[in-house]
């Protein structure tokens, strides 16, 4: 038995044995901001040390170590959908290589630091041109977490600019017919541009209200 934290919804703490299917759970969550949601659970995609919980290994690594795959990577590519956890098509995973459908060429690589996590170096954080000031340099990439989080004076910084802003319930609340500039990250030289559909969802917060947060 473990426990693990994630964004919207805490791991259930049950660990399942080599053969298993996959398929699309029967209940919706219970919480979170992704209550609505039929999910199974984690499927263990970190560093092999990341899911080496009670002796277990990731379930990537042990298809790699049995040779059900020829090499230890995946991609994941995640579609703007709407409802992509009631049935609407919400991206893909590809295991054993890449998705040069749609994660395209060139391939921009960058080193990931020796971690329980997909570790690596953030170069410069900026918005509408202007950079933020960030203590740390090291970002993570965790498919098992609903949300992107960061330090509070850099969502601060980001959120100032916008404008026009709420908090509702510990949310950052924006009106949907705002527009901004997206948010750049810049990782191993390659700016990466993540813009208003990307990292926002839509609430309804009265019948006359829409916000996204």
């Amino acid at each position: 038995m473990y426990a693990l934290q994630f964004g919207s919804k805490d791991d259930p703490n049950i660990l399942t044995v080599p053969t298993a299917l996959i398929g699309l759970a029967s209940d919706a969550q219970s919480g979170g901001s992704m209550f609505e949601l039929k999910i199974d659970g984690i499927f263990g995609l970190g560093p092999p040390r990341s899911d080496d919980l009670c002796g277990f290994e990731s379930p990537l690594y042990t298809a790699y170590k049995n040779k059900l795959i020829n090499k230890s990577i995946f991609s994941v590519y995640m579609h703007n959908s709407k409802d992509s956890g009631n049935g609407e098509y919400g991206g893909d995973i590809t295991f054993g290589g890449i998705d040069k459908e749609h994660c395209g060429s060139p391939v921009h690589w960058v080193k990931a630091h020796n971690s329980i996590y997909w570790r690596f170096r953030l170069d410069s954080l900026s918005h509408e041109g202007n950079s933020i000031d960030i203590k740390s340099k090291e970002a993570i990439s965790d498919t098992g977490s609903s949300l992107i989080s960061g330090p509070k004076t850099a969502v601060k910084h980001i959120y100032d600019s916008i404008g026009d802003i709420e908090i509702y319930e510990g949310m950052i609340l924006i009106p949907c017919d705002k527009d901004f500039e997206p948010v750049v990250f810049t990782i191993g030289g390659m700016h990466f541009k993540l813009g208003k559909a990307s990292f926002l969802k839509r609430l309804s917060l009265s019948p006359t209200t829409d916000h996204e947060d």
